[in-house]
């Protein structure tokens, strides 16, 4: 293989500037490979992580290729496929509580996060209580994980919850929200103006598709509207779409896809407003 080293600074130790070129600002050496006509940057510490994702500490500004061939500055980018889709099967009961079948689907760096947070735990108990922990009102009954450690398939997770009713009295109207706990409870940027960057370290997107069983004798007298908000760049979408099947289930769609890592400060407005 044709490769080089390339010198960097990690997250936590500070961004490089290319004009002030100080040996001691950088802390961290990656690999670059050339294979056939595209260059990959590599790193062999992550014990989980493939080949092709770069560690998120190194994901830095830009990092400076060091041989006796050539020397020049090298993009420390992110895989841009970070994808999170999940499928939920809710059953509502005439009082009112709701038991839910999850399946979720992660790829590349969020996948690589969860990964690693189920690591944290001795066992998949210890980690249902952790995560049972933070829910509100909501019971965590099952939880399975598949292709664990098969990075040619997503990493797969199915949750089993049940939402209690305070009692057990038939209702006359029911209210629900179909994401349950994968929701955004208020906006994360709460500040009006920002003088520093919004980093998301790398783009994702999150998709649901969400089946709910209505009781029977019941029936939908208002959904979710359908929207759709796109930043003027196009690098955020947000879209939500609602129907009643013949079956007699709702189905909603919601899907968020950040597009890249970085916002300045000047598109920080437009960043708050989207959320």
């Amino acid at each position: 293989l044709d490769a080089e080293p390339v010198i960097l600074s990690t997250r936590n130790h500070g961004m490089i500037n290319p004009a002030q070129i100080m040996l001691d600002k950088f802390n961290y050496v990656v690999a670059s490979v050339r294979i056939d006509d595209k260059v990959y940057l590599m790193d062999a510490t992550e014990k989980n992580s493939p080949w092709f994702l770069l560690p998120e500490r190194c994901l830095n500004g830009q990092g400076r290729v060091v041989s006796e061939r050539r020397s020049g500055w090298v993009d420390l980018v992110p895989y841009e496929e970070n994808h999170v889709s999940a499928r939920a099967l809710l059953k509502v009961n005439p009082d009112g509580s709701i038991t839910a079948e999850v399946r979720k689907a992660k790829t590349n760096y969020l996948r690589l996060k969860h990964q690693k947070d189920l690591s944290a735990f001795s066992s998949t108990e210890a980690f249902m209580d952790d995560y049972e922990s933070t829910l509100s009102g909501i019971e965590l009954v099952d939880f399975q994980v598949a292709n664990l450690h098969d990075w040619s398939e997503p990493l797969e997770t199915t949750y089993q919850f049940e939402m209690p009713s305070v009692d057990n009295t038939p209702k006359d109207v029911i209210y629900l929200h179909p994401l349950l706990n994968d929701r955004y409870d208020s906006n994360p940027f709460r500040l009006e103006e920002r003088q520093f960057p919004v980093d998301f370290i790398h783009p994702f997107k999150r998709s649901f598709y969400v089946q709910v069983e209505v009781p029977e004798g019941y029936t939908v007298e208002e959904l979710p509207g359908s929207k759709r908000f796109v930043l003027p760049d196009r690098s955020a979408i947000y879209q939500i779409s609602s129907a009643l099947n013949p079956d007699g289930y709702i189905v909603v769609n919601v899907m968020m896809d950040i597009r890249k890592p970085l916002y300045l400060s000047e598109e920080y407005p437009m960043l708050r407003e989207f959320f």
